[in-house]
């Protein structure tokens, strides 16, 4: 059994087609400490075309914003804040990216699977 299951309500909706070269990838939370979110801004900043959306508040903002701008990503990461949107939100990306160093079950990674 598992109780911490994801909404039927996440799963309704067609994938976003997108047009142009560019991977969006996604990560949801802006906890830097467990999710090691600076782990996704260094990726970025090594993909050629490649941008970042973080989902999301958090005590570590100032933190994640001053390495984006020492690696000179800011035209590629965005921070979106706390979202209400977040199913349709997965549907927008191409990739939902997890850099957790420590989680339980993983609800945010099954929701990401659950809308494709």
């Amino acid at each position: 059994m598992i109780s911490n299951g994801i909404s039927d309500g996440l799963v309704t909706g067609p994938v976003a087609e997108r047009s142009g070269g560019r991977r969006v990838i996604i990560v949801a939370s802006l906890e830097n400490r467990r999710k090691d979110i600076n782990r996704a801004v260094r990726a970025i900043a090594g993909i050629e075309g490649a941008s970042l959306s973080v989902v999301g508040e958090g005590p570590d903002r100032a933190e994640i914003e001053a390495l984006i701008a020492e690696l000179g990503v800011a035209d590629r990461v965005e921070l979106l804040g706390r979202r209400a949107d977040v199913p349709e939100l997965l549907r927008q990306h191409d990739v939902f990216l997890s850099t957790s160093r420590v989680e339980g079950f993983g609800l945010a990674a099954a929701e990401g699977m659950a809308v494709g």
